[in-house]
C-alpha cells in the first residue's frame, strides 16, 4: 500500500513518447500494428506498447464499428474480442497515467 500511495504521489514530469506508427493512412496503421501484435517473436513489453497505439487509433473513430471491423480482418473471430479490450483498457489506462509508466514496465 505505501508503494502505491507513493506512486500517486509522483511529481515526475516525462517528456517520452512513443516513437511514430508507421503507415500513409488510417488503415495502413491498424494493419501494421495487427500484425506486430500478433508475431511471437514481439517481447510483452514492446506489445504492450503496440496495443496503447492500437488503442490511440481505435480513438480516432471512438471505438466504434469502423475501428472494430478493421481489427477484425487480422485476427481470428475467437481473438478479436480480447484483442479489443486489451487495446481498449491499455489505451485508458496509460492515458489516465501517463506513458512514462508505460516506458518502466
Amino acid at each position: 500500500m505505501p508503494l502505491f500511495i507513493e506512486d500517486l504521489r509522483r511529481q515526475e514530469v516525462s517528456f517520452q513518447s512513443l516513437p511514430a506508427v508507421e503507415g500513409s493512412d488510417w488503415h495502413e496503421q491498424v494493419k501494421g500494428l495487427c500484425t506486430r501484435i500478433s508475431s511471437p517473436s514481439t517481447n510483452s513489453t514492446t506489445r504492450l506498447g503496440y496495443y496503447y497505439y492500437l488503442g490511440t487509433l481505435c480513438e480516432v473513430y471512438s471505438w466504434n464499428e469502423i475501428a472494430r471491423n478493421e481489427i477484425r480482418q487480422y485476427f481470428q473471430p475467437r481473438k478479436c474480442p480480447d484483442i479489443w479490450k486489451t487495446a481498449q483498457r491499455t489505451f485508458k489506462l496509460y492515458s489516465i497515467r501517463g506513458l512514462d509508466n508505460l516506458f518502466s514496465s
